[in-house]
């Protein structure tokens, strides 16, 4: 979620899931 960009920064593959997630 959301806590994943701030608290995991360092893991651009989490937060491109996370993005993908979001946008369907």
């Amino acid at each position: 979620g959301a806590k994943d960009f701030v608290v995991k920064p360092f893991q651009p593959s989490r937060v491109l899931e996370a993005v993908q997630r979001v946008l369907g």
